[in-house]
């Protein structure tokens, strides 16, 4: 139990970004679900995937946000400053790795699909449509771990960083450079 104890500390910041991440994708997954089924799609919303979507990706970005910062990386302050700082920075890296992904996908989905598929598909033999719904499948696993590590990547080191205080100084609010 030791050796557990000793391994979870030594690495406790990703094991709880990837935790926590897991909660966020659950968290995306609910709310985009209760939005498209219960709400959107009773009212008779055409739109409602992509509205569900938008719902779903504020509300998860939240939850990310505040749980990045009280329980990965322990950032308690909540001052004004410490927010303009770190909340556009949190929101802004988002949309930069959501627009990553979208790229990606379209490279390899939209743009390189059929030409894969043509190449693979006489080698498997399975049916078009089975082979390209587990084609997706492929491609969107490892975009998300590239994902998953550009987000941890910017909140470690830009987001989130601990910088020492200036020589002198008390540690700027928010800022653990002598733990908050």
């Amino acid at each position: 139990m030791a050796k557990l104890r000793a391994l979870y500390e030594k690495h406790r910041e990703i094991i709880l970004y990837v935790f926590f991440g897991g909660l966020t994708t659950a968290v995306n997954a609910l709310v985009y679900g209760g939005f498209y089924f219960l709400l959107l799609r009773a009212l008779g919303d055409k739109n409602a995937a992509l509205t569900a979507n938008t719902v779903a990706w504020v509300t998860s970005v939240a939850f990310a946000y505040v749980t990045n910062k009280l329980f990965v990386f322990s950032r308690k302050s909540w001052a004004a400053k410490v927010l303009r700082r770190e909340l556009p920075s949190f929101v802004g890296v988002r949309l930069l790795s959501f627009a990553i992904d979208q790229g990606l996908l379209f490279l390899f989905i939209d743009t390189w699909k059929s030409g894969i598929l043509a190449w693979v598909e006489p080698q498997l033999h399975w049916p078009a449509e089975r082979l390209s719904v587990w084609y997706d499948l492929c491609v969107k696993l490892p975009i998300m771990v590239i994902v998953l590590a550009l987000n941890y990547i910017f909140s470690k080191f830009v987001i989130f960083k601990t910088t020492p205080p200036l020589r002198g100084t008390p540690p700027e609010e928010g800022n653990a450079g002598g733990m908050e």
